[in-house]
C-alpha cells in the first residue's frame, strides 16, 4: 500500500536522490574493493544499491558450480529480500572499486510501504530486471547464437564502454564461459565465433579489453 506524502515526488531518475532518502533512513554507507568477493551474509540479509563501481552477481550450487547471473553498475540493486534459498547461494564480487548502500530487509520494507519515492524507484528497478530477462530469454529461444552475440556486445559497449574515434572501448570484466551461460550457449562456440571475429577484425579482445571495430555490424554507428 502506498502512504502519500505532502512533498511532491522527485524523478526516480535521479540516482542520486535514492541513496540520500536511505542513508536518512537507517541505509549505511559500505565500499568494496576491487576483486572483493561480497559477505554472503551482507547479501541474505538486504539489498546493496551500486553508488559507483562494478559488480558481478552470480549463484553458487550445492554442488560448487557457479551460475553467472549479471553485470551491475551504477543504479544497479542486488541482494535478497526473501529468506535464502536452499538450493543455491547468491554470492556478488567487485570488479572494480565499488561505493554503495546497504539497507536491511526489514527497513526497506518500512520504507518501500512509507515513502512514496522510494517504493517508485524500487518498483521500477525491479520491472527493469523483469524486463531485462525477458528479453534475454525470448532472445535465446528465438534467435541463433551469433546474432544474439552482436547484440549482447552492442549492449555491454553502451552500458560499460566508451566510444572512441573508430572504435568502441569495454573494460571487459566477462569470460567466454560466462557469456555463454547469459547466452543460453557453450564456451566452445562463444569462443570460436569471437576467433572468427577477430580474423576478420570485427573486434579484438583480451583478458581486459574488448575492442569493437566494425560499429555498423554491431548497430553501434550512430
Amino acid at each position: 500500500m502506498f502512504i502519500s506524502s505532502s512533498k511532491p515526488i522527485r524523478p526516480i531518475s535521479n540516482q542520486d536522490f535514492i541513496p540520500e532518502i536511505l542513508l536518512q533512513k537507517g541505509g549505511k554507507q559500505i565500499q568494496f574493493e576491487a576483486n572483493q568477493t561480497i559477505d554472503a551474509d551482507l547479501l541474505d540479509s538486504g539489498l546493496i544499491f551500486i553508488t559507483y563501481g562494478i559488480v558481478k552477481s552470480y549463484a553458487t550450487e550445492q554442488n560448487g558450480n557457479e551460475i553467472f547471473i549479471d553485470l551491475l553498475k551504477r543504479g544497479d540493486i542486488f541482494g535478497s529480500t526473501q529468506q535464502p534459498n536452499v538450493e543455491y547461494q547468491i554470492a556478488a564480487k567487485a570488479m572494480t572499486k565499488c561505493m554503495a548502500i546497504f539497507i536491511h530487509q526489514e527497513e526497506l520494507q518500512f520504507q518501500y510501504d512509507s515513502d512514496q519515492n522510494v517504493s517508485l524507484f524500487i518498483n521500477n528497478i525491479f520491472k527493469e530486471k523483469a524486463q531485462k530477462l525477458e528479453t534475454r530469454y525470448l532472445s535465446n529461444v528465438s534467435k541463433d547464437i551469433k546474432t544474439r552475440l552482436q547484440a549482447f556486445f552492442k549492449n555491454y559497449a553502451l552500458e560499460f564502454g566508451s566510444k572512441k574515434i573508430d572504435d568502441f572501448v569495454i573494460q571487459n570484466h566477462l569470460s567466454h564461459q560466462e557469456i555463454a551461460q547469459l547466452l543460453n550457449s557453450s564456451r566452445q562456440t562463444i569462443s570460436v565465433i569471437l576467433n572468427q571475429w577477430r580474423d576478420q577484425h570485427i573486434l579484438s579482445y583480451s583478458r581486459k579489453v574488448i575492442r569493437l571495430h566494425d560499429l555498423r555490424f554491431f548497430d553501434l554507428s550512430n
